[in-house]
């Protein structure tokens, strides 16, 4: 008697200070009253607590058998009441408000006490008055005995997104004060990662890395301006990337898989793209050789955005038309040669700037998918800088 009071005893400080109830594997409960709105179903009103669709057949048979059992009230679950109240429970792993990871947890070696058994016994008790007065306790069949079965959590609705794609790059930039222009076309290869993080159905975080491979481009003679580029000189562009991270939140709707959704964003971008040294040519044309005063160049932005999602579906797949408009926080330009005279570096920075960009994203299956869009930015350092940004990602969500 004396060994099982201390097993007892140890059992309880360990518990109060893991802070869990697994050491009895006591099952965490979600329970509430919920009040039937308009168009409400049983079915539907369990798919708004539950993450239905990744629980098993028989665990969803279950749920609508115990909630019919828990509210014997209803007479009629096919025309629920408008207003009434409904008693709903389930195991907290399954809520939408409590997403967990995915954990298989080991299986612990704790033989029964006295103190499990007084607590079994205690909770047949319960069960016996509840089910003559047809009510439920949310704590009612939480005891349970440790099989050799794994317990996993429901599975965290987190996801990556990983695409690869291209874009066509069009800008245009003025090179003198006589109003000559770098008008010029690249392809760019695009590789990013993005990971999202629901925080609730309506409401999600998301973080996004990429990087930008463009290819070496070749400044040949001009048909208007006599010795431009000659001879030919090959541009070797440095990697960009960018960094974003954001909130998103479901406006009107219970979803953000459905209806508009608002978008904020931080990101951090860099751009690759042939520039002049602004330092030397306040008051040269391009009469001459145009390699002595044009180099590879590289910008950074820091762009606060703010955007819109309207989601729907085709053929019952998801997809999605994006609008968002960014603000540059702090722009600054760097010309990536060093030297001095006609071969030296330039350093400006750039303000005021901004982007508007347009995109539309569609899932072709459960899991991949492609998107589209264009991009316009402008820069104003020295001289004002425009750019197009036409591009096409496939992508695949794990």
């Amino acid at each position: 008697m004396k060994t099982s009071f201390h097993k007892a005893c140890i059992l309880l400080v360990l518990n109060l200070f893991l802070n869990t109830n697994d050491l009895y594997c006591i099952e965490k409960i979600f329970s509430e009253h919920y009040k039937v709105q308009e168009g409400d179903d049983l079915e539907k009103i369990i798919r708004k607590k539950i993450w239905f669709k990744n629980i098993s057949q028989e665990e969803k048979k279950k749920i609508i058998s115990d909630m019919k059992r828990w509210n014997p009230q209803v007479t009629n679950w096919k025309k629920l009441e408008l207003g009434s109240k409904l008693y709903l429970e389930f195991p907290r792993k399954w809520s939408r408000e409590f997403p967990l990871i995915t954990i298989p947890m080991k299986k612990l070696a704790i033989k029964s006490t006295d103190l499990n058994k007084n607590y079994l016994s205690q909770d047949k008790e319960k069960n016996k008055e509840q089910t003559e007065k047809n009510q439920r306790l949310p704590s009612s069949e939480s005891i349970k005995k440790y099989s050799d079965t794994k317990i996993v959590y429901q599975k965290n609705p987190y996801n990556f997104d990983l695409s690869l794609g291209s874009k066509l790059f069009y800008f245009e930039e003025p090179v003198t004060n006589s109003g000559s222009k770098i008008t010029q076309t690249n392809i760019v290869y695009d590789l990013d990662f993005k990971f999202d993080y629901p925080i609730s159905e309506k409401f999600k975080f998301f973080f996004n890395l990429g990087g930008s491979y463009y290819l070496n481009d070749e400044c040949k003679n001009s048909d208007e301006i006599e010795g431009y580029c000659n001879p030919v000189v090959t541009y070797k562009f440095p990697l960009s990337y960018s960094l974003k991270a954001g909130l998103k939140k479901a406006l009107f709707s219970s979803t953000l898989k459905q209806g508009f959704s608002g978008l904020f964003t931080i990101e951090r971008e860099g751009l690759s793209y042939i520039s002049s040294n602004k330092a030397v040519l306040s008051t040269t044309v391009l009469e001459r050789d145009g390699a002595t005063l044009l180099k590879p160049n590289k910008s950074l932005f820091l762009w606060f955005t703010l955007g819109l999602d309207y989601n729907f579906s085709i053929w019952n797949k998801l997809s999605q038309l994006s609008a968002s408009g960014s603000y540059c926080l702090s722009g600054e330009s760097v010309l990536n040669t060093t030297g001095e005279g006609v071969n030296g570096g330039y350093w400006e920075r750039l303000e005021p700037c901004f982007k508007i960009n347009g995109e539309y994203k569609q899932y072709l299956g459960k899991n991949f998918w492609f998107s589209s869009y264009i991009k316009y930015i402008s820069a104003k350092g020295m001289f004002t800088f425009t750019g197009i940004q036409n591009g096409l990602n496939l992508g695949y969500t794990f």
